[in-house]
């Protein structure tokens, strides 16, 4: 039932938007005959001028019924005529629709019986009108193609209804399209707000959850990280005695007793009395420097004769035997 009436409602809805449409196109195609035909009088000369603004004031006087009502009137034939201007705009302004007399109690059959004669067009004022709408029409082709109107410039006016129909038609199928999207789209957000709160749910019973079970795994590696760094500690404290024992308890078989550790003992027990033999050494070669300077201060110091003699002396020394190193260098074995 329900799908039923929202049909109904739909093609209710369609009719009047259809009636609608149809009645503002033809109010439309109204209007723009009605500026043509102006644009046409103040072309024309001032009686045949006079004549066609007349008529476009009589003709503005005269309602339009709807279809039914035109059906059962009787029309003045003079009204009926194809190519007046009466025929032309009484179908284009829907405004009187309703109403079945003019303000003062005129009706449509008083206007066309007292107004003018005749209403026809004539032949000038006809070529002037197509005239007119021949530009407008190229002036509409230019602005809808973005070109100049050439040789063809007619027939490219004759296509601008299919290209707009077209046009529209395009949109039409873009806006069913948007709307199906739309639809789409509310839909999906709609599932989104059924499917969030159970998500929501399971996302807290899961951070409850997986925890303790991913805590598990994760507590058992660290203690087998720790037990193998501990082994890894004790073996190499094994290692280090092995290694002490090995070096420091080697000894010979021939002498058991001759042990590395006597030997490393014996050894710092050498150098220790070469270090106290060095030092003795140093104190000695202190005093005999201290006796020197003392020789060199009786003689003139550092700066006197005999300081520059003895280091006269070791200069010679010295380059002697650097020119023994270089004639040995040259092959010479002499002294």
């Amino acid at each position: 039932m329900m799908g039923h009436t929202d049909g109904r409602a739909t093609d209710d809805a369609f009719n009047q938007e259809s009636v609608a449409t149809s009645a503002r196109t033809t109010y439309i195609c109204a209007k723009i005959l009605s500026e043509h035909l102006q644009k046409t009088a103040r072309r024309l000369p001032h009686e045949e001028s006079r004549k066609l603004i007349e008529g476009l004031t009589y003709t503005s006087a005269i309602p339009v019924s709807d279809s039914n009502e035109r059906d059962g009137e009787s029309h003045d034939p003079q009204a009926e005529d194809q190519g007046t201007v009466g025929t032309a705009l009484s179908d284009s302004q829907p405004m009187w629709s309703s109403h079945p007399s003019l303000l003062g109690g005129l009706s449509e059959q008083n206007v066309k019986r007292f107004g003018a004669s005749s209403l026809r067009l004539t032949p000038r004022c006809q070529e002037q009108l197509a005239h007119e709408l021949k530009d407008t029409l190229l002036s509409v082709t230019d602005f809808i193609s973005d070109l100049k109107a050439g040789p063809n410039g007619l027939e490219a006016a004759s296509q601008v209804p299919d290209r707009i129909r077209a046009q529209r038609e395009s949109l039409e199928r873009e806006r069913k399209l948007s709307e199906m999207y739309q639809e789409h789209i509310s839909q999906l957000v709609s599932e989104i707000n059924q499917i969030h709160p159970r998500l929501e749910e399971d996302l807290i019973e899961a951070l409850s959850v997986l925890p303790s079970i991913l805590n598990e795994p994760r507590t058992a590696e660290a203690d087998l990280l720790s037990i193998t760094i501990e082994a890894s500690l004790i073996k190499l404290s094994l290692i280090r005695t092995r290694t002490h024992v090995a070096l420091y308890g080697h000894s010979s078989p021939s002498r058991p007793n001759a042990t590395m550790s006597r030997a490393l003992a014996t050894a710092a027990e050498r150098l220790r009395a070469k270090q106290r033999t060095q030092e003795e050494e140093e104190r000695e070669l202190d005093g005999q420097l201290a006796a020197y300077d003392g020789m060199l201060s009786l003689v003139g110091g550092k700066d006197g004769s005999f300081a520059q003699v003895v280091e006269d002396m070791a200069r010679v020394k010295r380059e002697t035997e650097e020119c023994r190193k270089d004639l040995r260098r040259l092959g010479w074995t002499g002294d």
